[in-house]
């Protein structure tokens, strides 16, 4: 939703009161790109102490549309980063805020951001309601490219970036005419077309290049459910609910899984495998690969259990799903 300069101010004005009436706040970070009538608002909570959910203002919901406001915890709020590299604006400093992450860390980002959206993001270009032309689907599609340029940015695959380049100057039209209420259903939906024989592509020559990178040889027959209801597979399986995924990501959410967390006890019990396997994890990943991955789970559990404990059902940066 495009937000002009008195709308920031009278915004930022109502963040700053609902900073001052909560002793547990600490900030609120505004993310997120609102430059048109499409995009939602993205909000950051960073709580001192126990949270409490936030009764916003009607405005401020009508511009979080179907977005969900994430709570995180003042002490690891910056390890966000770990997970996207996300411009964010302090309400409280009244400025855009600035983290560099270990470069070391930043392929491993565009590794495990990719994983870790793509698969359960693309499966909506296989339903029925993608062909609607309504905000929502605009805003999914949009979370799709995310994942292609994490890929382009973690593979530098030219001929994917020439080709991602001309389907998302495609979107950017098609996206522009919505915005200006001038898109006919029929050019949306040709675009839909585009960007699923798009993605057949992509889908092949990533999971291609993430098999070769990853030459992986013990990962077992498995499936794994994620958010309750997608199903993924080591192995193409002709059921509509299951997809088929590289090694790779087996690994990082089986790692995930055999952690000492109660999140990561939850992230196990989605695993379906046909046989028990014990893996030595420093002889699949690097230390540098271990280490990030931990301070991810770690990151995720100490706002799981914050949120958990003080009755959200949303909230949770990643896989929310959980906290019900």
């Amino acid at each position: 939703m495009r937000i002009i300069e008195n709308e920031k101010k009278k915004i930022q004005n109502i963040l700053k009161k609902i900073i001052s009436a909560n002793k547990f706040i600490y900030d609120i970070w505004v993310y997120g790109n609102f430059t048109d009538k499409i995009s939602d608002l993205d909000l950051i909570v960073i709580y001192k102490d126990n949270p409490i959910e936030i009764i916003f203002p009607n405005l401020i919901k009508k511009l979080v549309a179907d977005g969900t406001v994430i709570y995180i915890g003042y002490k690891n709020r910056n390890d966000v980063f770990l997970f996207e590299n996300i411009k964010t604006f302090s309400i409280k400093k009244n400025k855009l805020l600035i983290y560099k992450i270990n470069n070391n860390f930043k392929k491993f980002r565009y590794l495990t951001s990719f994983i870790e959206r793509y698969y359960e993001r693309r499966t909506l270009l296989k339903e029925k309601k993608i062909r609607n032309l309504t905000n929502i689907n605009i805003r999914n599609i949009k979370s799709i490219f995310f994942s292609y340029e994490n890929f382009l940015s973690y593979s530098k695959n030219l001929k994917v970036k020439k080709n991602y380049q001309k389907i998302n100057k495609i979107y950017n039209t098609v996206r522009n005419a919505h915005n200006e209420k001038k898109l006919k259903i029929e050019k949306y939906r040709d675009f839909i077309k585009k960007i699923k024989a798009f993605d057949k592509n992509f889908n092949n020559i990533s999971l291609s290049t993430l098999e070769k990178k990853f030459l992986y040889k013990k990962v077992p027959n498995f499936v794994f459910k994620f958010r309750k209801k997608i199903f993924y597979s080591k192995n193409d399986i002709t059921s509509k609910k299951v997809f088929k995924v590289p090694n790779i990501f087996f690994y990082i959410f089986f790692f995930y899984g055999k952690q000492k967390f109660e999140i990561s006890k939850l992230i196990f019990k989605d695993f379906r495998i046909q046989k028990k396997i014990n893996i030595n994890f420093t002889k699949v990943f690097s230390s540098q690969f271990i280490k990030f991955l931990k301070k991810r789970i770690k990151f995720l559990n100490t706002n799981f259990l914050v949120l958990k404990k003080n009755k959200f059902k949303t909230g949770l940066y990643k896989f929310a799903w959980y906290l019900n």
